[in-house]
């Protein structure tokens, strides 16, 4: 099972040495090792049945399904976080999960606590005993600037691969309950601005991984959400990053 994904991406920059995953919702915390990130912004189409997905100067991403369990629809909204120094390590999942009912609730939120933009979203059936969803493009990162004699700027490029890749292994829970033991994994590859110039107006760039996860049960319909923080990445106004999902797994509860 597949789907159909486009991608658009912002620069942005880091280098990363600390990592932690957290998630409320699925029961269990989960460390992850470090890496970097970058965004784009890519939406997959919600559908049923089987089908080839072609990200935007990539590879075919194919999702099959798993015998044992029928498909649900599964929903995801990573969000990329700039936090000030006084929430670095104050984000709790269980309380952006209950401030976030939707994904726009939630992304008030954060955009409340610090610079907010959304970097992937997805929305499809998959799977949920085993299943992957991978979404991503080729983009351009400047990797040097110089002025012409003119007083222009000439860049010089190469193209990245960024994207996400949600990975799923999960059974029933609870007998006569919509109750899944799942554990999500997740893996995002990002280019981060660091701010420092090497042009007029323009700021290198570097990129990276992120591994964030999700194991224990969970409620079908109800979302849950987690997050990694990298507290190496830093610029005028935030002293970490934060990539911050936000799931549901089967149709959304009124």
């Amino acid at each position: 099972m597949s789907h159909k994904a486009r991608s658009f991406a912002h620069l942005f920059l880091a280098s990363v040495s600390l990592l932690a995953a957290v998630c409320m919702g699925c029961g269990q915390a989960e460390t992850k090792a470090p890496g970097s990130t970058e965004g784009g912004m890519s939406i997959v189409s919600f559908g049923g049945g089987q089908a080839e997905t072609k990200a935007p100067g990539g590879a075919a991403a194919k999702a099959g399904p798993a015998d044992g369990m029928a498909p649900e629809r599964f929903q995801a909204a990573i969000y990329e976080v700039h936090l000030p120094p006084a929430m670095v390590g104050q984000l709790d999942a269980e309380a952006l999960a209950a401030k976030g009912p939707t994904a726009a609730d939630l992304e008030k939120v954060l955009a409340a606590i610090g610079r907010t933009r959304a970097v992937y979203q997805v929305d499809q059936s998959v799977n949920p005993a085993n299943d992957m969803i991978n979404v991503g493009a080729r983009v351009p990162m400047i990797t040097s600037s110089r002025t012409t004699e003119a007083g222009g700027t000439t860049n010089s490029i190469q193209y990245q691969s960024v994207g996400a890749i949600f990975k799923f292994a999960g059974h029933p829970a609870v007998v006569g309950r919509k109750v899944l033991d799942l554990q999500l994994a997740v893996e995002i590859s990002a280019i981060l601005e660091s701010g420092v110039e090497i042009g007029k107006g323009v700021k290198a760039t570097t990129t990276g991984n992120y591994s964030m996860g999700c194991t224990g049960p969970v409620e079908l319909g109800r979302p849950f959400v987690f997050f990694s923080v990298d507290a190496t990445v830093k610029d005028a106004d935030s002293s970490a990053v934060a990539y911050v999902c936000r799931a549901v797994l089967g149709e959304p509860k009124p």
